[in-house]
């Protein structure tokens, strides 16, 4: 369970701090410095976001799973949906309606690829790609904008 968890934590950052950067990198009139700009918002994202996903995400995702053991109610969908309210914290604590979007669209994206991992464990797949495609997606988009335009 902990390598799925870190593995959901890791994908997750990565790919939603991309997501994130990508809306502060000027989509008109770019220039050939954006991939610096991707990566210095990147990393500040993906610091902040990171520390909240391994700590208020993963504790949430323990005890939704913990409720999923005790009350075996709880499908894969309603799993994947309470994720999504407790990301929802973020802009009740912040009173943004933004963050919290942001944060249930986290939760759910979390969510999704714990669930993908969980079966690919239990199938006895691979999971290293869920490592290696968010540094693919990082570095093609890196070079794109910075060598491009």
């Amino acid at each position: 369970m902990l390598i799925r968890k870190v593995t959901a934590t890791f994908t997750t950052t990565i790919l939603f701090s991309i997501i994130l950067a990508g809306w502060f990198v000027k989509l008109d009139g770019l220039t050939p410095n954006d991939g610096n700009y991707l990566i210095f918002w990147t990393m500040t994202f993906g610091s902040y976001m990171g520390a909240i996903i391994l700590t208020y995400g993963n504790l949430v995702s323990f005890f939704i799973e913990w409720l999923q053991g005790k009350w075996h109610w709880i499908n894969h969908l309603v799993y994947i949906l309470l994720h999504g309210v407790f990301g929802l914290a973020n802009g009740l604590l912040f009173e943004s309606w933004m963050l919290g979007c942001e944060g249930a669209a986290a939760a759910i994206i979390y969510a999704l690829i714990d669930r993908w991992v969980y079966f690919r464990q239990r199938k006895e797949k691979g999971i290293q790609w869920f490592y290696i495609l968010p540094i693919v997606v990082y570095l093609l988009t890196w070079g794109v904008l910075e060598w491009a335009f």
